[in-house]
């Protein structure tokens, strides 16, 4: 009994210390965005509060850029089936003219192109957005509070692309085609 006892403690702990792995992965992939966004930004502005910069549409979609750029890496790390990446914004109209600023979606919506689906990616995706849902309270950002959900990986088979069926067939698009971040070079 005593050692199923220390093996329950070992799960346990090792249950922790992977919970523990996305929370931190989660808070990396965050600052990575806030540090890309703060690069792109004129010297001066560089040391602006969180607050202040997050008012600015360009910090916003700046810091959306580099988090979709850094989580396109770990879910690559974390399954070899996934052969590139793409952003894009649904609600994206690129016949708009009415010169109205729309409001900023705040989620990261990516295709994900893979060999094969995966149940383990979806899962590992989904305790991802979770832990950057909890990664994004942190900052000071009125536009994140009602989210509970950031993250919008939606896996597309590279045989889609070719029927051009469905999401995939965004990735072909001639008016407002995604933008690949991500693309794996060996194999």
């Amino acid at each position: 009994m005593a050692t199923e006892v220390k093996n329950l403690d070992e799960a346990i702990k090792v249950k922790e210390k992977a919970v523990t792995d996305l929370e931190e992965l989660a808070i990396q992939i965050r600052d990575a965005g806030l540090l890309n966004a703060r690069q792109k930004l004129y010297p001066k502005d560089q040391q602006a509060d969180l607050e202040e910069l997050f008012q600015r549409t360009d910090f916003l979609c700046n810091f959306k850029y580099g988090v979709a750029q850094e989580v396109s890496k770990t879910i690559a790390e974390h399954d070899t089936r996934i052969k590139q990446v793409f952003l894009f914004e649904p609600c994206m109209n690129p016949d708009c003219e009415s010169g109205e600023n729309l409001p900023i979606d705040g989620s990261v919506h990516l295709l994900a192109v893979v060999s094969k689906s995966s149940a383990g990616l979806e899962a590992f995706i989904a305790s991802l957005d979770r832990a950057l849902v909890e990664s994004f309270d942190e900052l000071p950002l009125d536009h994140f509070e009602s989210y509970t959900s950031v993250l919008n990986v939606i896996p597309v088979r590279e045989k889609d692309i070719e029927r051009c069926q469905g999401y995939a067939a965004m990735i072909s698009s001639t008016f407002a085609p995604p933008l690949k971040i991500w693309e794996r070079t060996s194999e």
